[in-house]
């Protein structure tokens, strides 16, 4: 689950034979989710149609973005010459299912000068912070075989340029300012920037804390 292809697999690509659709994967607002932006290989250039990693490549960037570091953290395997994978968690670690978040809105890149979204959507999305209150890493992260993917989030303290993907952990409110959820109970509703950073002092680089498990709506607490 590194993003380079084989042998990894992404997400929407394991539930591919199950929903058997493609288009659930793209928001209808960004203008790059459509055949041309998706088959892209990491590096955004372009790969044939009969490429036999093309579905990697669209699944790669799907608008839905996993909550990965909580219920699929990547893993470093050193028995396998470094190869990094990831592990699932099971719906016995989640300690509220209704009230964690499985998916959100998500995009690749953003204009640095204009903040538009570019390169259609990510097949994860980092969560704000990965520590309590004490400083200790939330489970199952704090795991010494798991290890962080990127940076966490980073604060623009302006709100203006330059612009970062990771301003809201590579998540993105396209729909009237708003984050479209999917939780781990399977309902589905639209938040506010507010609720995404609740129970979470947000700081860049993952300096932060998350002070409260009840509200704090990534962790498993």
């Amino acid at each position: 689950m590194g993003g380079y292809g084989r042998p990894d697999y992404v997400w929407p690509e394991l539930v591919q034979p199950y929903v058997k659709n493609w288009q659930m994967f793209r928001c209808p607002i960004d203008p790059n989710a459509n055949d041309a932006g998706l088959t892209r290989d990491p590096y955004g250039n372009s790969v044939p149609e009969n490429d036999p990693q093309k579905h990697y490549y669209w699944g790669e960037r799907s608008n839905i973005g996993l909550n990965y570091e909580f219920l699929s953290p990547w893993v470093y395997y050193y028995d396998k010459n470094g190869y990094v994978g990831s592990e699932s968690v099971n719906m016995g670690q989640i300690s509220q299912v209704a009230q964690t978040i499985m998916t959100t809105d998500s995009i690749w890149d953003r204009n640095t000068s204009s903040g538009a979204p570019q390169g259609a959507g990510n097949w994860v999305v980092e969560p704000p912070c990965i520590r309590d209150s004490t400083g200790n890493l939330l489970i199952p992260i704090s795991d010494v075989k798991y290890y962080q993917g990127y940076q966490g989030w980073v604060v623009n303290e302006t709100g203006q340029a330059p612009y970062s993907w990771l301003e809201f952990g590579g998540a993105y409110p396209f729909f009237r300012k708003r984050f479209t959820v999917a939780y781990c109970d399977g309902h589905v509703g639209t938040v506010a920037l507010g609720r995404l950073t609740d129970g979470c002092d947000v700081r860049s680089n993952w300096a932060g804390a998350a002070y409260d498990g009840d509200k704090y709506l990534y962790d498993l607490r």
